[in-house]
Order: C-alpha cells, then sequence, then structure tokens
C-alpha cells in the first residue's frame, strides 16, 4: 500500500474495527474497516465505499441533523444544533481577510457561516452539493454553486478569502480541490482551511470505544500537520501555516474515561477555567491538539 499523498510505502494498518457512520456512537458499520497510516507524512486514510449521492440527497443531513426536511428546514435545525460552531470558526477566520471582501465558502452546507460574515464581506459565496441547500442559500442573498468546477466557470481568480470547516476530509482527491479553491483565489488571495486530527491523546487513553466514534465513513482522510503542509505546497499556495488546536475541553477526557462515551465538554466541579486552559495549551504546545487550521495565500 502507497500512501495517497506523499506516495511513501512506508504504511501500516492503524486501526481495524468498526467506524461510525452516523451522528451518534451507536451508528456504526457492520463490517470491519481498515485505517491505513502513513510513516512518513502521518496521513491516515481508509477505502470504505461511500454511496456515489451520498451528500447529494437528504440522507446524510438526516443523519446528521436527526430528522428530515431539507432546505429550510435543514437551515432552522443546524442553527439550533451547530450554531455555537460559527463562533468557533469566526474566531480561526477574524475579520481583517474578508471586511469588504469576496468571501467563498466550500462545503458551506445550510450557510451559517456565510450568514455570519455577509454584514462584514462585500459578496459571499456558497458551494454546496446538496441541491436543496442552494435555494435556500440564494433566498438569503449567498451566490450559490452546486461543484466547484460550476463555480470557477463564473468566480475564477475573483474571490479574495476562501474558507472551509470540516470539509476536506470528506472529498475524494483533496489536492484536486485545494488546486481549484487556488484557482478561484485572486493573486494574494487566502485560504483559511480547519479538519479533525485523530485526537492521539483520546485514542490513547480511551482506546477502542472513542476509535469507533472518531473513525467515519465519511472522513476519507484523517491529516496530520504534515500531509496537509504537503497538500497546499503541491496545490501551489505560499505563506503556509499550520496550527494544532485542542478544540475539546479537560472534562471530555474525563467523560471518555467514566462513560465510555461522546459526553461533550462535560462540566466536572474540580475542572477549573484555569486548568482547562493549561491542559488545553500544553496539549498544543506538545502538538496534539484535536484539530488543524491552515492558513495561507495565492
Amino acid at each position: 500500500m502507497r500512501c495517497k499523498i506523499c506516495g511513501s510505502k512506508a504504511c501500516i494498518v492503524d486501526y481495524k474495527g468498526k467506524i461510525r457512520i452516523g451522528s451518534t456512537a451507536k451508528q456504526c458499520t457492520k463490517e470491519d474497516a481498515e485505517i491505513w497510516h502513513c510513516q512518513t507524512c502521518g496521513l491516515r486514510w481508509h477505502d470504505y465505499q461511500l454511496p456515489e449521492d451520498y451528500y447529494e440527497g437528504n440522507d446524510y443531513w438526516t443523519q446528521i441533523l436527526g430528522a428530515g426536511g431539507g432546505g429550510d428546514s435543514y437551515v432552522q435545525k443546524s442553527y439550533e444544533r451547530y450554531g455555537d460552531r460559527i463562533l468557533e470558526c469566526m474566531n480561526y477566520i477574524g475579520t481583517e481577510c474578508i471586511y469588504g471582501k469576496r468571501v467563498l465558502d466550500f462545503g458551506c452546507a445550510e450557510g451559517m457561516l456565510l450568514d455570519a460574515v455577509k454584514g462584514i464581506a462585500g459578496e459571499t459565496i456558497g458551494v454546496e452539493l446538496n441541491r436543496e441547500m442552494l435555494g435556500s442559500l440564494r433566498k438569503r442573498g449567498h451566490y450559490a454553486y452546486e461543484t466547484l468546477e460550476e463555480c470557477l466557470e463564473q468566480e475564477a481568480g475573483s474571490v479574495d478569502a476562501a474558507v472551509s470547516f470540516d470539509v476536506i476530509e470528506h472529498v475524494m482527491d483533496p489536492q484536486k480541490v485545494l488546486r481549484q479553491l487556488y484557482e478561484l483565489l485572486d493573486e494574494g488571495g487566502r485560504i483559511i482551511m480547519g479538519t479533525p486530527t485523530d485526537s492521539p491523546v483520546l485514542r490513547e487513553l480511551a482506546g477502542k470505544n472513542f476509535e469507533e466514534f472518531l473513525f467515519h465513513m465519511g472522513h476519507l482522510w484523517t491529516f496530520s500537520e504534515d500531509s496537509l503542509r504537503m497538500c497546499f505546497e503541491r496545490a501551489g499556495f505560499k505563506e503556509i501555516e499550520i496550527k494544532n488546536i485542542y478544540k475539546y475541553s479537560l472534562g471530555n477526557v474525563f467523560g471518555w474515561l467514566q462513560k465510555k462515551r461522546p459526553v461533550g465538554n462535560k462540566k466536572y466541579d474540580f475542572v477549573t477555567d484555569t486548568l482547562n486552559e493549561v491542559w488545553k495549551h500544553e496539549m498544543e504546545r506538545q502538538g496534539k491538539g484535536d484539530y488543524l487550521v491552515a492558513y495561507a495565500r495565492k
């Protein structure tokens, strides 16, 4: 087996077992999947086959949101369930690179992030495979395209800032996607992209219970800093900076050890804000975060 990013033959099976297919730990594959790990660049991946229209129809969003509806209905449900994540994304983006600019969100889903930047940006553009989302995005004043290919026909070289969070791990060809985003950007344009890591601390502490939840049928790739940087370099980007971030709290770690299932940022009386911040800072210093955010320029 060769690494699908760097081409190295130094690849091993890092995990073999059930992987998640829905939003909860109980929704797992019936058959075991193999997670491959490149010993050279650190990339992890699996070859579990997704249905061809996995993201285009409503099944995926019904799994994620726990209910159907489509279009405007998904917008409301997304705000109820994931609205707080937009503050997180805005913290990564800031305002300097988007003020008065043309901003594109790749894999924008229902468009919560585009809604948040609309009052700051000059124009907002969404790219989203789910067709029912497109009508809702356009009604709310965003330009919307189903694919990057379609977007390139109209917007090549005109985007000032491209953002994308929790998407690149889902795509079949991440290097192709980054090249297309590069082509969409104006000279000097910026890209900010976030993707989860393999959460090394919880893998070590919680073992297989956590790994069945961590690895997901839809997450074809789990990037390391080195493999993500390599993808950006090959796409032509410069001034690449990758931040290793620890998003979840120390209470989340204790929750996994206690409950052996996801509990979110669980509160414990003995975990003070100071202790939590020290924990996060130390994990980031050691490069053991649960999230990567890449910054680069065309």
